[in-house]
This record gives structure tokens, sequence and C-alpha cells, in this order.
């Protein structure tokens, strides 16, 4: 079988979705090598890219950016996309960014859409202007050409039914998610790893820690404010990601820089390599998210992978990912989640095996081979994650 991979981000610096998509083509070509993968690219691979993709001989990379405009991906995936499919034949395309330029696309192919979240009908205020504009001109429709929509946990296909009836009657839905396996395998690596946080103050400090791009959904003032009110000079604040986007950081200098704000406990290091962030994860006293919404939480399943216990609100997909394994804290009321810090330092053990316990849960092997399982005709989509089970009985 001929299988397609739209990696159009595949050019630029690995995050989120990027990584989900690195481990989608590393374990399924590792899984099944009786297939041929064809990583369509507007660009050479971004070097972190490149580090974390497992070649193998059932891979092939093509290349072929614009002759002009080749670093702008959207007009790649409308000039010169569909036409390498089109050359190429695949039997399937596995389109892992939320939408797909569906003009011209190759009838005969299967067209497998990857959904991280429903931000764009929920949340969509807090979108950059391009990806809105993209979303309004692609989401839907690509939606409606799927043979299988992709949704990356109960929680975000709960949504996706909510708000797309028709479309999730009438397509196929499949469910899964996993944590990156390579960066699984950095964890179990003895390799020596330096902290970037204890190397930027040069000494070793208790620390809460997050990790996201800064932008409006992840609520970081709301965390900010909270810091404030913990305990004077008992933990510093560590913030690992990019700037992002919107006006998130005006805000957040507007609160580092009123009396009496402890600014500095409060430090941002921007992106870190895998391994630097696996040091942050280990050495952390505890991660922490306040999030709007999330359609996975991805950070939070890695911190637990590297025994650093989370505490995250009780919203979205954090109920299924965080609930039981860690804490998840109703409502924004600031003793609540004081109160939240207070348990999780006193059983912190705990809720450390209870972590590591539910990565366990988030295999990407066990869903590769449901759904390759399912194009070979040979299973239906059962088995989904087992974190379904939380979905109405702690909501």
């Amino acid at each position: 079988m001929k299988i397609a991979f739209d990696g159009v981000r595949l050019a630029k610096k690995p995050m989120g979705v990027t990584n989900i998509g690195i481990s989608i083509i590393n374990t399924y070509a590792r899984l099944c090598p009786e297939h041929t993968f064809y990583i369509l690219t507007n660009g050479d691979l971004h070097p972190e890219v490149q580090s974390k993709l497992q070649l193998r001989d059932n891979i092939k990379i093509i290349n072929s950016p614009l002759p002009v405009f080749g670093s702008i991906g959207f007009l790649w995936s409308i000039l010169r996309f569909h036409r390498l499919l089109r050359k190429i034949k695949p039997d399937i395309l596995i389109a892992p960014n939320f939408f797909v330029v569906t003009w011209f696309l190759p009838k005969k192919m299967k067209l497998i859409l990857y959904v991280h979240d429903l931000v764009y009908k929920q949340y969509k205020d807090t979108m950059q202007l391009i990806t809105k504009v993209q979303m309004e001109l692609f989401f839907e429709k690509s939606l409606q050409r799927a043979d299988i929509i992709w949704l990356n946990s109960a929680y975000t296909e709960q949504e996706f039914t909510k708000y797309y009836p028709a479309i999730a009657g009438k397509a196929q839905l499949f469910t899964g998610a996993g944590i990156n396996p390579g960066f699984l395998q950095r964890i179990a690596q003895p390799a020596i790893r330096s902290n970037p946080f204890y190397n930027s103050i040069g000494e070793r400090k208790e620390y809460m820690l997050f990790v996201g791009t800064i932008e409006p959904r992840k609520n970081l003032a709301f965390l900010l404010r909270l810091f404030k009110d913990l305990e004077p000079g008992k933990y510093q604040l560590v913030i690992v990601g990019d700037p992002g986007w919107g006006d998130m950081r005006r805000h957040i200098d507007e609160i580092l820089h009123e009396k009496d704000y402890p600014a500095g406990s409060v430090h941002f290091i921007g992106y870190v390599s895998d391994d630097e962030l696996i040091a942050l994860y280990r050495d952390a006293a505890f991660f922490i998210s306040a999030s709007l919404n999330e359609g996975l939480g991805l950070p939070q399943l890695e911190a637990m992978a590297c025994g650093c216990p989370v505490i995250a609100p009780h919203n979205s997909a954090m109920i299924e990912v965080v609930h039981g394994a860690g804490l998840t804290v109703k409502g924004w009321d600031h003793r609540d989640w004081q109160a939240a810090i207070r348990d999780l330092t006193i059983n912190r053990m705990h809720y450390i095996e209870m972590g590591y316990a539910r990565v366990k849960e988030y295999n990407w092997e066990d869903i590769v081979i449901r759904l390759d399982n399912h194009l070979a005709g040979g299973t239906t989509f059962s088995g989904r994650m087992a974190a379904a089970r939380q979905l109405t009985s702690v909501n």
C-alpha cells in the first residue's frame, strides 16, 4: 500500500502538531514495512525534524518546493501538492495538520484527516488571523472530503460530534494519540542532560514548570496571578515555549511590572531541545497548566513520563489525560489551586507512580496497529482510548 503524508510543517521547527505527525510516520513505517510512505514537503526538513525522523527503506522523502515563495506552505499546498499526489498515486493520504487543500485531490485516494482540537469552534478569538482564514476556507471542506477523521482524544471526538453532527454521522471516526516514542527513548537513555534553567541562574532552586506556546488560550495571566499568591520564595516559575501570538505577552509584561510582583522568580526560557526539556521535567517540583482548553495535552503526558507530577484545570481533554493520574482543579479560585499544590507536595510519589501508569495508555503502536487493521479490512475501529471512560462520570 502507498501512503502519502502531508509534510508541509516538517520544514519548520517541530512543536506539538508536528511532533504528532513525526510519531505517526515513525511508528507506522516501523510496524508496517510492507507499506511505502511518501513524505511530501516544500523544503528541506528542519534539522530537529531530521534528528527525530527515523528514516527507513520504506520512507521516501519528496522535496519539491515552488521556484518562488518556496517557504510559504499555503501556496505550495495549492500549487504543487496535488500534482505530486497525481504522480505518486497513493492509496491513502494522511493529513496531520487539521486541513488539506482539497482542490484536485485524486478521487480514488482515501483521505485520513487528523483533528487535534476544536479551538476553531470553541475559542476562535484566540487564534492567529492567518490560521482563522485558512480554517474558514478549508477545514469544513476537508472534513467533508475525508474518508476517516482521526481525532486525538475522546474529548475532541465528543466536541466534534457536537459541532459537526452531519459529518460525524457520515464519516468514519477514529480516536487515538500517544506520546512520541522517540521522546520516550530519550528518557530511557542515561545520557547527561543540561537543565537550561539551572544554567541560566547558576544555582539549583525548586520550581514549578509550564510548557507551551505563549498564546491566549493557555491562560498564563491566571497562572502568574496564582504564582504571586503562593508562599513567598518557595518556588520559581519556569515557562518554556515560543512567544506565540496575540496580546498575551503585553498582558504578561503588565503583570510582571506591577508593584510587589516577584518578577525575578519568573523565568521565560523559550524553545528548548528535547534533552533540555526532559531535564526540566525531571528537576521540576511539578508541572502546572491553566489552559482554558486542550484537545489532548501532550506536555502533560511528557511530564508524567519524566516522573513530574501534574496539576491542570478540570476541563476539556485534561479530564481524561490528567484526572486520576495527577490533580485537576475545578474553577479558578486560587484557594482550590493552592490546596491542590499542597496535596501534590504531600503525596508526590503517589502521583508520580500514577502518572507512569497513565502514560502507558497512550501508546502509538496500539493506535497505528488498530488503524492499519481497519484499512486492511481486518477490524472495525474498536478499542478506543481507555480514557473515554472518564468523560461522563467526572465531568
